[in-house]
């Protein structure tokens, strides 16, 4: 099976196929929005998800792996996502929330920079002095810090996004494995033998 997303809503947040290709998830969703009434907000075509995406995204990845076809839908209270034929009652949410953690891009005076997911703007500042203070061993002296859109998590960093939709805060960094994960900003990587 493949991933297939399709934006969907006015805040670009991807609505998620299960199929085994392109045809068949353009009929899972066309039974889906005429089920739910709701194919006039369709606002782009399906895309099918990149073997990338799915390998930093474990959990679109586990969907991916089921032998049947349908909709995904998030269950926030499992925080996993679930398959649901097009024509049943939604199971969920379309999408994992994303509302309490904000993604935020932190550049300092020396030319570091970083991705920071926090609560607010004063708690991001807090992860990310704490995270310069860590690598740098002095807290940064000039910085400047700007919202950015969640949407922006693709490609190699995908993997954050589970991440964001997990509620988790802190520093943008790559793991043991090279992946890229929210951590704490005292975040060590394991000692290489």
């Amino acid at each position: 099976m493949q991933i297939f997303e399709l934006i969907t809503d006015m805040g670009g947040r991807p609505m998620v196929v299960v199929a085994p290709d392109l045809d068949e998830a353009e009929r899972i969703h066309r039974i889906w929005a005429e089920t739910h009434g709701l194919d006039q907000f369709v606002l782009g075509g399906l895309y099918p998800s990149s073997e990338d995406h799915l390998i930093a995204s474990p959990l679109l990845a586990e969907l991916a792996s089921r032998s049947s076809a349908g909709v995904g839908y998030w269950d926030t209270e499992a925080g996993r996502w679930i398959l649901a034929a097009p024509a049943v009652a939604p199971l969920g949410t379309m999408h994992p929330p994303i509302d309490d953690i904000f993604c935020f891009h932190f550049d300092d005076d020396g030319g570091d920079r970083a991705m920071v997911f926090a609560t607010c703007y004063e708690h991001a500042t807090t992860l990310y002095c704490a995270w310069h203070l860590d690598r740098w061993g002095e807290v940064p002296r000039v910085f400047t810090a700007r919202k950015a859109s969640p949407l922006d998590l693709s490609g190699e960093y995908a993997s954050l996004a589970d991440d964001l939709a997990a509620g988790i805060s802190g520093v943008a960094q790559r793991d043991d494995e090279k992946v890229w994960r929210i951590m704490p900003p005292d975040w060590e990587p394991a000692a290489q033998p």
